[in-house]
């Protein structure tokens, strides 16, 4: 086997070279250190993002739920107003309750005027509310009011005035009675 002498020039040269193959490899082989690196943290990135994911479609299940109650308990609720597709058919509708009441308790209508529909803030309700003016005994006023509250639908009393008659037994009665339905542009 032949010996090579390194002289000192040799031996900077090599050096020299052996420092850039090192330069070179480590030029190459950190972007792969690097990506790996980079695609660790990608990676869990990701996993956190399909756990949110995951937690949404097992929230998503408890919200049909939820919105599948709370549609049921808007039907039920909505069983308790006034029918008709209008205003008009809802005042309907109420004049024809109020008008059953007084005749079952024979009490005399002088007036039964419907007043100005107002929708609620939200759109999707409005009341119907009417007035009106009626001749009857305390008894009679006091079984009227009861029939109104205990109705399968819901009104509402917003005004009442009672004032004397000639007859002593009698009384003239003016109220406003609310009833509520569906709002046409709901």
């Amino acid at each position: 086997m032949k010996t090579v002498s390194l002289n000192k020039e040799r031996k900077i040269i090599l050096a020299v070279g052996l420092l850039l193959l090192v330069a070179g490899g480590l030029y190459r082989f950190i972007p792969l250190f690097e990506s790996v690196t980079v695609d660790t943290q990608a990676i869990s990135l990701k996993e956190r993002k399909l756990a949110g994911y995951k937690a949404m479609i097992r929230s998503r299940n408890d919200l049909e739920a939820r919105k599948t109650f709370l549609i049921r308990t808007v039907e039920r609720a909505e069983t308790f107003l006034l029918s008709g597709g209008s205003s008009s058919l809802g005042a309907v509708d109420l004049q024809n309750r109020i008008t059953e009441i007084c005749e079952r308790g024979g009490i005399q209508v002088k007036t039964m005027r419907v007043l100005k529909p107002e929708p609620f803030p939200e759109g999707f309700y409005m009341k119907i509310p009417l007035e009106v003016t009626l001749e009857a005994t305390i008894r009679q006023v006091e079984e009227l009011l009861y029939r109104i509250e205990s109705l399968e639908k819901y009104l509402t009393l917003t005004m009442i005035r009672i004032t004397s008659t000639e007859d002593e037994t009698k009384l003239n009665a003016t109220f406003i009675v609310e009833g509520y339905m569906g709002s046409q542009n709901g």
